[in-house]
């Protein structure tokens, strides 16, 4: 650390641009579900409120990732003095808390939905369930083993007081964190990997398959988030020479991977933003269409159906029962099948 710190911004900018960036992102969605639930569903349930309360998580974490930057994040450790060094790294741990919060309170939003929508499925909506409070117990875990790694507490960020403070095995609380995040992008893939391939066996227009592939590639990226994340994580560990500067790295990844789970938990009920009746929304539902070859005559029929004003569809639109019933009549089709298969 040097006596005359250094201007030199580093990555800090760079950590600054990408968070904001994709956590604006997440309250712009978030805030279209529950425009979209309020206005075409009519109904806004508990999981629309988790994934607020997890908005709001990711917001608090964005605010301490900000102070830890006005401090040094991103910069390297030979730029920053003692003082700025210190409030750099604590910021970056106190970020921790709400970062967990987040990525465990918005998966729980999103179990929730799946199970509402998938509960003909028993056991689609047992993994649901048992994975999710896996998940729960692991992100409790792995703030409790952040803050009880040391005792007084300061000495996590203050390499000072490591000869007088007590404090655990530092691989325990590494262990506890790599296996969360494990978790976190098996549920990223299974979560959207399972329903899709139930989905798809259901009788659908090809254009809707579409969709589907596209939202398992965002899923794909979730996951492929959290994974750099722990390689990074690893990386940093191994490496304490420039921690202010690895410390922006790590903050990207986490940022990046919360917020996408964020978006990706709002797509299903954005799937009803087509029935809102405005002339934005109602030009690009006709339009989208044209581009990849919809039928054309269905297009027109729904867009003059919109502009007749008839708001009792718009009122009694919900996608979600829409699914689940399909899928209940596909359950029921094939159990009947099977049944008479077996009389005969």
């Amino acid at each position: 650390m040097s006596s005359t710190p250094s201007n030199d911004p580093g990555l800090g900018p760079t950590v600054m641009g990408l968070t904001w960036t994709f956590t604006s992102m997440a309250v712009i969605i978030v805030a279209f579900r529950f425009r979209v639930r309020r206005k075409v569903v009519r109904l806004v349930t508990a999981d629309d409120w988790i994934m607020l309360i997890a908005l709001i998580c990711q917001l608090v974490y964005q605010a301490c990732a900000t102070v830890s930057y006005s401090y040094g994040l991103g910069r390297h450790v030979g730029d920053l003095s003692q003082d700025q060094f210190l409030n750099t790294i604590k910021w970056a741990w106190i970020t921790f808390t709400p970062g967990t919060a987040v990525s465990v309170i918005a998966r729980i939003s999103i179990a929730i939905l799946l199970v509402k929508l998938f509960g003909t499925k028993p056991w689609l909506k047992w993994f649901f369930i048992v994975f999710t409070v896996i998940q729960t117990m692991l992100g409790i875990a792995m703030i409790i083993a952040i803050w009880a790694q040391c005792r007084p507490v300061e000495a996590i960020w203050n390499w000072a007081l490591a000869p007088t403070a007590k404090c655990l095995n530092p691989d325990i609380q590494l262990y506890i964190s790599l296996t969360t995040q494990v978790a976190y992008a098996v549920s990223d893939l299974t979560f959207v990997l399972f329903p899709t391939v139930i989905i798809w066996k259901l009788h659908m227009p090809f254009h809707r398959k579409i969709s589907l592939l596209a939202l398992m590639a965002a899923s794909f990226f979730t996951m492929a988030a959290a994974l750099v994340k722990v390689s990074v994580s690893l990386n940093a560990s191994a490496s304490i020479t420039d921690t202010t500067y690895n410390a922006g790295h790590i903050q990207i990844w986490t940022c990046i991977e919360q917020d996408m789970v964020i978006m990706m938990g709002c797509l299903p009920p954005l799937r009803a933003i087509m029935q809102m009746e405005s002339p934005i929304i109602r030009s690009i539902s006709t339009t989208l269409p044209s581009l990849i070859n919809w039928p054309t005559e269905i297009t027109t029929r729904n867009t003059s159906h919109s502009r007749s004003g008839n708001r009792n569809h718009s009122k009694n639109y919900d996608p979600e029962n829409r699914l689940t019933k399909q899928l209940s009549q596909a359950t029921r089709s094939r159990s009947g099948s099977s049944h008479k298969g077996g009389s005969d």
